[in-house]
């Protein structure tokens, strides 16, 4: 688990796949500064290595919503908690909550600025959801299973056959040390 210890963030292990729990907890300022402390928290996870790269823009766009969106004043904090579930890794951000709007994914016709952050959960998380307690909990689920294959060939083409060595590679036009081309016969140009 990792946990903040005066803005230190103090690594006791986990393993991948691990059992369910708490791998983070991040307590953070609701500034500007939020979404970056979210990603860089995320990068010192070790069990999230699957997921990694969709985990830290997601938790990213969630952040940056949050900062955006959740009236907080000066000095207050979200927070970020990254579980290990029985098939995935859930980012958890709750805030303050003082938006009377629920966060929604705004369609492709929208023209505005912003609004992409939600379509990018959706389309990166296998679920995702929002809770009202005290505050708002904004949560996405990353699957750690495989994609599932169509047809029988995966998501990017068929499945992929195991090469055959095919010997050494032919010495023609290979550069030599120094740079100059070597031939066939081994003399240099």
């Amino acid at each position: 688990m990792i946990t903040t210890v005066s803005g230190t963030l103090v690594d006791n292990g986990s393993a991948m796949r691990g059992p369910p729990g708490e791998l983070l907890r991040l307590l953070m300022r609701c500034d500007a500064s939020a979404p970056r402390r979210a990603r860089d928290a995320l990068r010192t996870v070790a069990a999230i290595d699957l997921v990694r790269s969709d985990a830290i823009l997601v938790a990213s766009e969630l952040v940056s919503n949050a900062v955006m969106h959740a009236g907080c004043e000066p000095g207050e904090a979200i927070e970020l908690v990254v579980e290990m579930r029985s098939n995935a890794v859930r980012l958890a951000i709750t805030d303050r909550g003082c938006s009377d709007k629920a966060p929604t994914v705004r369609g492709p016709e929208y023209r505005g600025p912003g609004g992409l952050g939600l379509r990018i959960v959706e389309t990166l998380a296998h679920r995702w959801g929002v809770e009202r307690r005290i505050g708002t909990l904004v949560w996405a689920d990353l699957s750690l299973d495989p994609p599932p294959e169509q047809n029988g060939t995966g998501l990017n083409g068929p499945p992929a056959q195991r090469s055959q060595p095919l010997g050494p590679a032919p010495r023609i036009g290979l550069l030599a040390p120094r740079g100059d081309v070597l031939h066939p016969s081994g003399r240099t140009s």
